[in-house]
């Protein structure tokens, strides 16, 4: 019977490595926040092992290469008591292939297994092919699987593996910063800047805004994708251009700093999201927020209260929503405001710290 924290092997991708940028190299750098809060005895291993820059292998044979070192480390791990393997996946061909040896290794060295899904959709997967096997093999391996909320929920849920599902929240830690919802509105996307992400529309719509004579409204694009160059060119045909920014990738200062100047986070997202980070950090410095609503966000904050829902499928919904939040002070109050204390409850490293602890120690029994 286990009665202190178990050992924690995380694995996934390394949020140290400069080339990740995505969701779930964010969510592992926070994990091990949430292990030092939490005083869990934990382990990180990840896809990215630093093999020399003299073997000129592909990218997927290395890929390759770095998940059978993770799965040989897992194996290697000593202890009379197996430790809990939380695999962070995402439901894609190749990420099921990077992530099946380390679920056969903690099987065979018979671990708990926290399989835990941060993007995509069992849709991704063609049935009968072998990601599609893959990802259902690890599936009924899995100790406890790890969903969002929303549409995914829902795919994994009518695919029989409720019994073991858990939901899963993305997390953000606490900072010290409020936005200033009284300030001029300040537009804030932050992402990858590709034609999915709704971001040309949200674009255009701040300029449509400045046309009309709103001539407060400002708007940051953060973030490198391929229609960086095609944004830039179009803001410096724009009469508005000195309102208007691209400015590609940012991260430590630079990313803070551009956050505290915007009071007014958009993603109109035209493609299923997870549980976007983007927004969950713009909402705990308490920017008032619109997204889709095609993820978990609608599943876990109460629309029109603390996140402002944008219909994808209504071309003027987006410009309806934006133009509201420049010209209705208060609402925009009322939307900042609330999203901030939804995340305080329960999104915050600080809130999960004690809920991971449980959860590894619950896993850790039924062994």
């Amino acid at each position: 019977m286990v009665s202190s924290p178990p050992q924690v092997i995380a694995y996934g991708p390394n949020p140290d490595a400069a080339h990740r940028t995505g969701g779930v190299a964010v969510w592992l750098r926070y994990l091990r926040r949430i292990c030092d809060a939490a005083a869990l005895p934990a382990r990180f291993i990840y896809v990215d092992q630093p093999i020399p820059n003299r073997l000129p292998l592909p990218r997927i044979l290395k890929r390759a290469l770095g998940s059978l070192i993770a799965a040989f480390k897992v194996l290697g791990t000593r202890g009379e008591v197996a430790p809990v393997v939380h695999v962070n996946a995402s439901l894609y061909p190749s990420t099921v292939l990077r992530d099946l040896p380390v679920v056969i290794a903690a099987a065979l060295r018979g671990c708990p297994i926290l399989l835990q899904v941060h993007g995509g959709r069992l849709a991704n997967l063609t049935p009968g092919k072998i990601p599609w096997r893959a990802w259902h093999w690890m599936c009924r391996r899995a100790t406890c699987l790890g969903i969002h909320p929303g549409p995914q929920w829902e795919e994994f849920k009518n695919a029989g593996y409720e019994r073991r599902m858990r939901r899963m929240y993305n997390l953000v830690p606490s900072t010290d910063h409020r936005a200033d919802l009284a300030a001029a509105p300040h537009f804030l996307f932050l992402g990858r800047v590709v034609e999915e992400k709704g971001v040309r529309e949200a674009l255009r719509v701040a300029l449509r805004l400045r046309d009309e004579g709103h001539d407060e409204v400002r708007m940051t694009i953060a973030g490198e994708g391929d229609l960086v160059e095609q944004l830039r060119k179009k803001i410096r045909s724009s009469p508005h251009s000195e309102a208007v920014s691209v400015t590609g990738f940012l991260e430590g200062d630079a990313l803070e700093y551009v956050r505290r100047q915007a009071n007014i986070f958009v993603l109109p997202s035209r493609h299923q999201e997870g549980f976007p980070f983007a927004f969950l950090e713009s909402a705990e410095r308490g920017m008032a927020c619109i997204t889709t609503t095609d993820s978990a966000i609608a599943d876990v904050f109460e629309p029109e209260e603390e996140f402002q829902p944008v219909d994808i499928n209504q071309p003027s919904d987006l410009y309806d929503q934006m133009k509201r939040m420049v010209t209705d002070p208060t609402h925009r109050e009322r939307i900042g405001t609330g999203g901030y204390e939804a995340v305080q409850e329960c999104c915050t490293i600080e809130a999960a710290a004690n809920r991971f602890e449980n959860l590894y120690l619950k896993l850790a029994k039924q062994k």
